[in-house]
């Protein structure tokens, strides 16, 4: 597994309804005001439909005799809690498709930033190593691997069980393309049957 930080948008809804509508009338005067929400104009506008909603039956609620019931309040807030938090998704997915810009997109939101810790899982295939004339192979997941390598995708030559998910092959011949593949090793000393082939040029 790999590991990176991914910049999270977390909403701190306030409880009160007063509160609540101002605190999602500024994120959506937020993203409104927001170059990085440009592709989002439908999602935002029925977005202030759900604020306009419950400022409108909350107001009628609040009335001297009420217009409106509490269960009817409680119904357009809950409305436009399930919208606020579709556009902390589509906030969210803006910033993970920009990771250099994540934390700005998501404080343009209106949003507040939490860093979390993600687990990447590990994919399979052939890499350029640090050193020249290496290239790392990754299993398919953890555990143990067997590995084996060819020059020409027909005649292979089994590498160490070095007990782990990767391996790293030297001593390549630069410019030269070698054909890997890779397998589980399962309990019981079984096996898996060998992975696709993937393949890489040594480069020096």
């Amino acid at each position: 597994m790999e590991f990176y930080n991914r910049p999270t948008a977390v909403l701190d809804e306030p409880r009160p309804v007063p509160k609540f509508i101002e605190f999602t009338n500024t994120i959506y005067g937020s993203m409104h005001a927001s170059s990085f929400f440009s592709t989002l104009t439908t999602e935002l506008a029925a977005f202030l439909l759900t604020i306009t909603g419950l400022t409108t039956v909350q107001n009628a609620f609040k009335t001297v005799p009420p217009t409106k019931t509490k269960a009817n309040r409680d119904y357009a807030f809950n409305v436009s809690r399930i919208s606020v938090r579709g556009i902390r998704g589509k906030v969210q997915d803006i910033a993970d498709a920009d990771p250099s810009h994540a934390v700005e997109i998501i404080v343009a939101a209106g949003m507040r930033v939490k860093i979390v810790v993600t687990r990447v899982p590990q994919v399979a295939g052939a890499y350029l190593g640090v050193l020249p004339l290496t290239i790392l192979l990754l299993g398919d997941g953890g555990g143990n691997h067997n590995f084996r390598m060819s020059t020409d995708g027909e005649t292979w030559t089994n590498l160490e069980n070095n007990g782990k998910s990767h391996f790293l092959v030297s001593d390549l011949t630069n410019d030269t393309l070698y054909y890997f593949q890779s397998r589980p090793v399962l309990t019981k000393n079984r096996v898996a049957p060998w992975s696709t082939i993937f393949s890489l040029k040594a480069r020096d």
